[in-house]
């Protein structure tokens, strides 16, 4: 069981057990022994801040005091600093501004309320700043930072960090390694290191620069800055005033996902587009690129001018203009019809989904071709296999899942041509 011992105003030699003890630092110049166990020395009664220093084995300002096998500290009211040793400490600042050094080992470091500076050696770190302005390094290792409210400042190291900045204006630096940065409330700037990073601004006018990697960059609320850097990106965009911004060649399948009708004319760095899946009636409109468009569940126009670009409807009744270039018009649905405006033969192609267009699942490969008999002109499947009907009087394109069984077939799409070969479908 844990003990309790508390050292006196004159100097006392304070001996733990072999269990996990709790010592209170007292007045005098004590030689304090945590003993065998897991033993923490606690200066919160103090009156004066103190300074603590594991490694050393010394602690000053409330007396001057020697410690041995000390494992955790707990500091005063005021501004204290506390040292760790190389191994896991923790290091509980308390009230005031204080200043912590972890360190070697895996350690947690509180700064309490106060403006506090937190500083993290190796190893795999938990770091809560706690209200107050905080300054926060971590070093290299899997590191859980935890900042409070106020304008804080934190960098971290290589490794897997999450960082959860907590309202204020923050500045935030991540270092190597497949980062998750929230930055709260307040308008942050955070830049992502080496790896792939997820970086969400959250509430506020934010400064996201993704870095090396594959990263994803959210916002939030509030009109955002959005910088991917090298690597293939993806772009949350939710407010009209959101900017985005890539270069050419730091990546070559950069996504912009939308909340609200958006062009990739003005980025054309910026391979692919999708829509987010909020049922609204929003569109799509590529670049010059060869660009991806992905609709939503409502009715969407998808264009994807130059380039050779693939446009997937999805569910909804959506219009999908290829443009220039040999495009792909994808149909992973039975929900919705699609109208195809421009299809050109002997350059774009129509894809069907396997997974949706079971039919041809003994189709071996992916793509592979639609056979000649799968297909049949006019208005009904004649035969067993006439899985997709094109009624050229109208331009309706149907699929039939057992050709000229009892099932009925459902019309997946308009095709602006007079005619149709099983040359123009894939299955995907």
């Amino acid at each position: 069981m844990a003990k309790s011992k508390k050292g006196g105003t004159q100097g006392l030699q304070l001996i733990g057990t072999d269990f996990d003890d709790h010592l209170v630092g007292g007045n005098g110049n004590d030689l304090i022994d945590g003993g065998l166990g897991y033993d923490v020395i606690d200066y919160s009664g103090s009156s004066k801040a103190v300074k603590v220093n594991l490694a050393a084995g010394t602690a000053t300002g409330q007396g001057s005091d020697t410690l041995l096998n000390i494992e955790d500290v707990i500091g005063s009211k005021g501004s204290d600093k506390l040292t760790g040793d190389t191994y896991g400490n923790i290091l509980d600042g308390g009230k005031g501004n204080d200043h912590l050094v972890g360190n070697g080992g895996d350690d947690w470091l509180i700064g309490g309320a106060g403006n506090d500076k937190l500083i993290a050696g190796s190893g795999d770190d938990w770091l809560d700043g706690g209200a107050g302005n905080d300054n926060i390094s971590a070093g290299d290792g899997d590191n859980d930072i935890y900042a409070g409210a106020g304008n804080d400042k934190i960098v971290a190291g290589a490794g897997f960090d999450l960082i959860d900045a907590g309202a204020g204006n923050d500045n935030i630096s991540s270092g190597a390694g497949d980062d998750d940065v929230y930055a709260g409330a307040g308008n942050d700037k955070v830049t992502g290191g080496a790896g792939d990073d997820w970086l969400f601004g959250e509430d506020g006018k934010d400064n996201l620069i993704g870095g090396a990697g594959d990263d994803l960059l959210n916002g939030g609320s509030g009109a955002d800055n959005m910088t991917g850097g090298a690597g293939n990106d993806t772009y949350y965009v939710d407010n009209a005033k959101d900017k985005v911004k890539e270069k050419a060649g730091e990546g070559t399948d950069d996504t912009v996902v939308s909340t609200f009708s958006y062009s990739l004319e003005k980025l054309q760095a910026v391979e692919n587009l999708t829509l987010a899946d909020n049922g609204l009636d929003i569109d799509a409109t590529g670049n010059a690129a060869d660009n991806l468009l992905i609709g939503n569940s409502g009715d969407n126009v998808l264009e994807g001018l130059a380039g050779d670009d693939i446009l997937v409807g999805a569910e909804g009744d959506d219009i999908l203009i290829g443009g220039a270039g040999d495009d792909i018009f994808v149909f992973d649905t039975l929900d919705g019809v699609d109208s195809v405006e421009d299809f050109t033969w002997d350059s774009d192609l129509l894809a069907l989904d396997s997974t949706v267009f079971t039919a041809f699942s003994d189709l071996m490969g992916n793509p592979v071709q639609v056979a000649e008999g799968n297909l049949v002109m006019g208005d009904a499947a004649l035969d067993s296999d006439d899985f997709l009907i094109f009624d050229d009087a109208t331009g309706t394109l149907s699929y039939d899942a057992d050709g000229n069984g009892v099932g009925e077939a459902v019309q997946i799409a308009t095709v602006g041509v007079p005619s149709l070969e099983a040359i123009d479908f894939v299955v995907v």
